[in-house]
């Protein structure tokens, strides 16, 4: 009997090596019904099961390949200890199931997913078992598995940042906050702390949630009080709320614009961070006074700025130039057009900006002097201008100029009339 079931298993491999798929499931079927009898055979048949079943995945075959490794599965249940092979022909079955039909066998996934020990248990097939748990649209079978992660010890980072980035894509924002405070918590490296921080920070931005992301911030002050910091353990906290300001400038929201770069530039006064962070800070604060009309607070803040990050830098040469036609200062526009000079992308549009931001604030008889000095320095060969753009600008900033001298002096425009 040993023999015939030896015969029958090597039958199956033959099948298996001609492409015979048909017959296959059938023979197993048959085997399995004898195999408990013969512990002997139980490894080579899971074996064997496996190697089958990875042709008929790679054949898109996934119902045969779902029904084999089952077979496999119930065989493997009778082995004392667990092997490599139980740990393959799960971890296959498992990505099956989330590949093919998942919203129908999320909850098979799931409990072959159980079969594992658990101190055995990889943590990548938890993470998996997180994915199969989306399906089923209950936060409490969600909640369970994020559990399982906060029981290990030593879950990497990068894992962590994994799973809250399959939370938030099923929109569980709630369990991701909850879930980063919990592994915070147990995280000692500040950098890491940071991080993970800086995740949280972002749901709540993302959620409009924002006093709970006040909160965050003021937490991360705290935490940097009193510890060194490298710009490296910081940045990525500081990019999330520089992305959020970003999108404050785009919307034209700058009051609040202002306010999130002002709680920003509090943590970079306890915490070391990129120059290039506090420069594009700084920027922002700037821009914001100055659309707010609050110029002199704008003019201190560039003042103060760095200008060695700044050579070929758009928004540099935007700022310089529009506190140089507000007030009227010849030594900062010279300074706007060396920056202008370096930026070969929006030297045109910055020039025809600042200009019509000149006629509001009451500057264009400077205005035009700074677009005078432009055509005559630079050279239309070069590409960086349209000198008929300009010429129709500084036309506009003539006549301005004009219409506001004969509203201020009424009599003297009657009279050279």
């Amino acid at each position: 009997m040993d023999k015939k079931m030896w015969l029958d298993l090597h039958y199956v491999e033959i099948l298996s090596n001609i492409n015979k798929f048909d017959e296959i499931c059938e023979e197993l079927q048959q085997i399995q019904k004898w195999l408990l009898d013969f512990p002997t055979h139980w490894e080579y048949f899971v074996l064997l099961c496996y190697n089958i079943s990875i042709k008929l995945y790679k054949k898109e075959e996934y119902e045969r390949a779902i029904t084999i490794l089952e077979i496999a599965i119930k065989i493997e249940k009778n082995v004392l200890q667990s092997s490599h092979d139980r740990f393959a022909v799960l971890k296959l079955l498992t990505h099956i199931f989330l590949l093919y039909k998942p919203e129908y066998y999320w909850q098979k996934c799931l409990e072959v997913i159980s079969l594992w020990n658990k101190e055995d248990i990889p943590v990548s097939i938890l993470l998996t078992s997180l994915k199969a748990a989306f399906f089923s649209n209950n936060q409490n079978t969600v909640q369970d598995i994020l559990n399982s992660f906060t029981e290990i010890e030593g879950v990497s980072i990068f894992l962590i940042s994994n799973i809250v980035q399959e939370l938030e894509k099923y929109e569980y924002n709630r369990c991701a906050t909850d879930f980063l405070k919990t592994m915070r918590d147990r995280t000692v490296e500040i950098g890491d702390k940071l991080f993970l921080m800086s995740l949280e920070l972002k749901i709540y931005f993302k959620t409009n949630c924002l006093e709970k992301a006040n909160i965050l911030i003021e937490d991360a002050i705290k935490l940097v009080k009193f510890q060194d910091t490298t710009p490296k353990q910081s940045n990525s906290f500081c990019r999330v709320i520089l992305v959020y300001t970003n999108d404050l400038l785009k919307a034209k929201s700058f009051m609040q614009c202002l306010t999130w770069c002002k709680k920003l530039l509090k943590f970079s006064e306890l915490s070391k961070i990129h120059d290039a962070v506090f420069h594009q800070l700084q920027q922002r604060i700037c821009l914001s006074y100055l659309e707010m009309n609050e110029n002199e607070l704008a003019k201190q803040t560039f003042s103060e700025m760095d200008r060695s990050v700044s050579g070929t830098d758009s928004l540099q040469a935007y700022l310089a130039l529009r506190i140089a036609l507000q007030y009227e200062d010849e030594r900062l526009a010279d300074m706007a057009m060396k920056y202008l000079g370096n930026n070969n992308q929006g030297f045109e549009n910055i020039l025809l900006a600042c200009c019509k931001k000149a006629v509001s604030s009451g500057t264009e008889a400077f205005a035009c002097k700074v677009l005078e000095s432009v055509l005559q320095k630079f050279n239309i060969v070069e590409g960086k201008i349209s000198h008929l753009k300009l010429l129709q600008s500084l036309i506009k900033l003539h006549l301005e100029n004009a219409a506001k001298s004969i509203i201020d002096n009424p009599k003297r425009a009657s009279n050279a009339s």
